[in-house]
């Protein structure tokens, strides 16, 4: 949390702003800019033997994608955040999201008296240079409730495309889980240890990633938006005993609308 706050408190004096600028700026903000919707998504679940996720849900998004603004209030891959960008591209903000990794409803012989991973809210600093055509963002979440005291750190690389209607983004990924991470959710106590399932420690982590997102505007109301991803799993993650993949496989699809109800302050 400390360092969250540290974060917001570089965000608002960035550029030496006066506080009554960073006020009026946000107090300007034109809302009307974002949809609401509902979204589909579904992912492969990585244990051995239970089922893969799927979720309906309530989202906020914008009709152009992060890569292309330089608004403080950011979406991205699933979470939400405040950032600011400067004139030559640099981009300083912070992050938060659901994690939602675990064993679920599964009933699985595989996965008999494994503990549950229970979901949890990560959250951390980002920062990226956004020089064309190329964007680099490194981000790193921390979770604040210590389920696990680790943390994932993702760098991405991305080439970002833009229409008067839509956008594409696809992305190369790097996602580093540290060891304290992995341990939480892959590892085999020995309690938990059987005849069939040895004992299972995992060291950290870097998984290979590659997505896509995309969004494309009906008319000025109505975007239909998604993501699309593969995410390959090192070894010290697909060789635990409860891991019978070595790749999973995401996708997302949601339908918004902007129905412009936010009146601007004068």
């Amino acid at each position: 949390m400390r360092l969250v706050a540290a974060i917001v408190s570089i965000l608002l004096a960035a550029e030496s702003a006066p506080a009554g600028s960073v006020l009026d700026y946000i107090r300007d903000y034109d809302l009307n800019d974002y949809a609401f919707g509902i979204a589909f998504s579904t992912e492969q679940n990585l244990y051995a033997g239970a089922e893969n996720g799927a979720l309906a849900y309530p989202f906020l998004t914008s009709f152009r994608d992060s890569a292309f603004t330089d608004d403080w209030f950011l979406i991205r891959d699933g979470g939400l955040g405040g950032r600011w960008v400067s004139d030559s591209g640099w981009e300083l903000g912070a992050i938060a999201r659901v994690q939602t990794l675990g064993l679920g409803n599964s009933k699985a012989d595989d996965l008999l008296g494994i503990s549950d991973r229970k979901w949890t809210i990560e959250m951390g600093p980002t920062v990226g240079w956004r020089a064309w055509p190329v964007h680099i963002h490194l981000t790193t979440f921390f979770e604040p409730t210590d389920r696990h005291t680790g943390n994932i750190s993702q760098l991405a690389v991305s080439l970002p495309f833009e229409w008067s209607r839509g956008y594409l983004v696809p992305s190369i990924e790097l996602v580093h889980q540290s060891a304290d991470y992995a341990d939480y959710y892959y590892s085999v106590t020995a309690a938990e240890a059987t005849v069939s399932r040895p004992e299972y420690t995992p060291g950290a982590a870097t998984n290979t990633a590659f997505r896509v997102r995309w969004g494309y505007a009906f008319n000025d109301q109505w975007l239909l938006s998604g993501r699309l991803g593969v995410e390959l799993l090192d070894a010290e993650i697909s060789d635990s005993p409860i891991v019978d993949r070595d790749r999973i496989w995401s996708a997302t699809l949601g339908l918004a609308y902007n129905a412009d109800i936010f009146q601007p302050r004068e």
